[in-house]
């Protein structure tokens, strides 16, 4: 679909968790899987056993990359995401060191290497790693559904401001796997057990939500509060819906329901769809649109000149594009089509 800055959409946010995507992590047994699963139509991604003391949670075991990038596929594919979304509204990701495991593997033997570090002739594969696991982050996380992302307690190491370093609680795992997940997230929730009580019962673990010092966390909700004490997905839900009430109250906008939204974003993709001309009647376009310059023209220059206006190269053959290269053929359609043609 073409931009068009003089009818842009206008952002609307959702009340509650649904729709958002929220990374919780910290130690065993502080309620991250147990309290995740009881989100709305839940569905669990299982990189590790994180299911044993739970009954009647559906799941898929992801035992390598392809298990997860068919799971992905599954959810997001024109084919299949209308009757997925029938089925499931939270998507659980449990975890994500899990996930960057699989994906280690697979790019090693993409790459005929044992480590990542090996690769390249000792450069390392990282951008290919990172390219990988980027490439089904967005389709996941674009797609509508409330994504959960459950990571270990690790550490990072930072400078203060005097060039100090200090440690910081941190979601484990490699860099390029957690600070993209950490950009992407609306909600970074860190879940740490309290202390016994004076009768020596363990009391339920507390959420932290807004960063500090200590530990990473945070969300992009101003009103947010700072903790929740013996959190659930009942009170994370509520937080979050106080959070957007506030914001409301304060800018005068009104929050949108999860229903209105998946509406507007069906609508959305229904006319992308529709706008979608087939691979062959966008090259027959381009063909008939060449055959009108040369005509007028004497020549195609303007083409050549076109192609590198946009960035394409003077290698790139419209008759040979595949499905793959539809951004390039559909950018020289609307140039071509500015110019006149």
């Amino acid at each position: 679909m073409a931009v068009d800055i003089f009818n842009p959409e206008v952002s609307q946010v959702t009340k509650g968790i649904e729709g958002k995507l929220i990374l919780i992590y910290g130690t065993n047994r502080t309620g991250k899987t147990k309290n995740l699963t009881k989100a709305p139509k839940p569905l669990v991604c299982c990189f590790e056993n994180g299911l044993g003391a739970i009954n009647g949670i559906k799941n898929v075991k992801i035992k390598k990359w392809s298990d997860w990038t068919s799971f992905v596929k599954q959810l997001t594919s024109e084919k299949t995401v209308a009757e997925a979304k029938k089925l499931y509204s939270s998507i659980i990701i449990d975890t994500v060191d899990g996930m960057a495991d699989l994906a280690a593997e697979f790019v090693c033997g993409n790459f005929g290497v044992a480590r990542i570090n090996d690769g390249n002739r000792g450069y390392g594969l990282w951008k290919e790693y990172g390219a990988e696991i980027n490439k089904y982050l967005k389709l996941l996380t674009n797609a509508g559904y409330t994504v959960f992302f459950i990571a270990h307690e690790g550490e990072r190491a930072f400078q203060n401001e005097k060039g100090e370093e200090y440690t910081k609680i941190y979601p484990r795992g490699d860099k390029r796997v957690v600070d993209p997940i950490c950009d992407l997230c609306d909600i970074i929730g860190y879940a740490q057990i309290q202390p016994e009580t004076e009768d020596g019962d363990e009391t339920l673990s507390t959420l932290y939500l807004v960063n500090n010092p200590a530990y990473q966390a945070g969300s992009r909700f101003t009103h947010i509060v700072k903790s929740i004490p013996e959190w659930n997905i009942e009170k994370l839900d509520k937080a979050l819906s106080d959070a957007i009430e506030a914001e409301e109250n304060e800018s005068g906008m009104k929050a949108a329901t999860i229903q209105e939204a998946q509406k507007k974003a069906a609508k959305a993709r229904k006319a992308e769809a529709e706008a979608k001309l087939p691979l062959e009647d966008l090259i027959d376009s381009i063909g008939t649109k060449l055959q009108a310059m040369n005509e007028k023209t004497g020549s195609i220059d303007e083409y050549a000149q076109l192609m590198d206006d946009l960035g394409i190269p003077d290698t790139f053959k419209a008759t040979n594009a595949n499905e793959s290269q539809r951004q390039q053929l559909e950018m020289l359609l609307g140039g071509l089509v500015e110019l006149g043609y």
